[in-house]
């Protein structure tokens, strides 16, 4: 089992510094990163300022991207195991460049990594 998203967030260093800088465009490269599905979720920070704020509020890290969650069904035995990546892609609004370049990527690291199920949160 692994976690697909869009959200858009980067991932901190032990210090609470950004590992990487975010990119909040899309563009019409290759926009796939990988996250350890293991990541503490107080070393995620989300960079979006786009969502309804009277639904959630982007500092509860599972409103975007559930990985709190996936670790509970775990225990609950909901599904046998996770992957060792979850997988995240920017939004880009082009459907044309889902299908044809980040959707094939994570389709390839997904079997690389032999996951059956995914869960998706477009974000």
């Amino acid at each position: 089992m692994s976690l697909v998203t869009t959200a858009s967030f980067v991932l901190l260093d032990e210090a609470g510094n950004w590992l990487e800088e975010p990119g909040l465009i899309g563009t019409n490269e290759l926009e796939v990163f990988t996250v350890p599905s293991d990541w503490p979720i107080d070393r995620i920070l989300s960079t979006s300022m786009d969502h309804d704020r009277y639904q959630t509020d982007m500092e509860d890290v599972d409103a975007f991207f559930p990985t709190t969650r996936m670790q509970e069904f775990l225990k609950e035995g909901t599904f046998g195991s996770l992957s060792k990546n979850y997988y995240r892609t920017l939004p880009n609004y082009s459907h044309r460049k889902t299908t044809e370049v980040d959707g094939p990527e994570i389709l390839r690291q997904c079997r690389e990594d032999s996951v059956d199920v995914a869960l998706l949160t477009p974000v």
